[in-house]
């Protein structure tokens, strides 16, 4: 079973790594209300194509980048 990668970046530099299965995404998706499933896809993660990917036997990969009081942060998502 393929499995979702989150990857946190502070200042360049891996700070949190953490993997999850697509069975979890799928939870995610039915569970979470509309607003914070648009909030996700406003950051360029969406759910749908995760799941997508993953019948489709293929990847994904999306990164949002932000800037916390002067700390450049970077959050990637992937599904290898």
């Amino acid at each position: 079973m393929k499995k979702v990668t989150i990857e946190k970046f502070v200042q360049g530099t891996l700070d949190e790594s953490f993997t999850v299965p697509v069975a979890f995404i799928r939870t995610l998706n039915a569970l979470l209300p509309h607003f914070a499933l648009q909030s996700l896809n406003e950051k360029g993660f969406n759910l749908e194509q995760i799941m997508t990917a993953h019948k489709q036997n293929t990847t994904y990969q999306a990164e949002t980048e932000v800037n916390e009081k002067g700390i450049d942060k970077k959050v990637v998502i992937q599904l290898k």
